[in-house]
């Protein structure tokens, strides 16, 4: 009787042992899932220059220039091109800071209406909407971050976001004129 009872003690010891694996897998999935956040968060918080914000980094491709109706310069601004449907979709999202001699022209195929809107958009923004020939059509000033919120246009085939305040600072109204150049 001995012998028999050390086969199922054996075999008692076999089974609990395969009943922890599971849960050995579940502690370590776990301990690797914090550890990985922890460091995610190091990364975050450590100020350093993400991929994402190499991704958004200012890139200038040419320069604008606000034109008051008599002609005179108001402001020249660097420019990054939103030009492709990708770019245009993407604009000023996820960007943390924008320089004040900085802008983004968003150029359209054709004139017609345009939406706008501040999802994604930590910055507020001033939007400066002007037809094929250059008129400015449409402001909108001071825009509200992170919204739905449609801010629309007269017709237009451009687009320029600046930083807020920006339109106010420089006496940008409508009825003046962009002229701009590609780099």
């Amino acid at each position: 009787m001995a012998k028999k009872n050390r086969r199922n003690s054996s075999s008692k010891r076999n089974q609990s042992k395969g009943n922890r694996k599971p849960v050995i897998i579940i502690i370590s999935t776990l301990f690797l899932a914090v550890v990985a956040f922890l460091l995610l968060k190091v990364v975050v918080s450590s100020g350093g220059d993400s991929e994402l914000d190499r991704l958004i980094a200012f890139d200038p491709e040419g320069d604008l220039t606000f034109l008051a109706s008599s002609g005179d310069t108001l402001m020249t601004v660097d420019i990054e091109i939103a030009d492709t449907e990708e770019d245009r979709q993407v604009g000023m999202m996820f960007r943390k800071e924008f320089g004040d001699d900085q802008g983004m022209l968003f150029v359209f195929p054709q004139q017609e209406v345009h939406s706008f809107w501040m999802k994604n958009t930590k910055l507020s923004l001033d939007m400066v909407f002007a037809d094929s020939t250059g008129l400015i059509v449409t402001i909108h000033e001071k825009t509200e971050p992170q919204s739905k919120k449609h801010y629309f246009s007269k017709p237009s085939v451009y687009v320029v976001e600046v930083k807020a305040g920006f339109v106010d600072k420089h006496g940008i109204s409508l009825g003046d004129r962009i002229a701009w150049q590609r780099d």
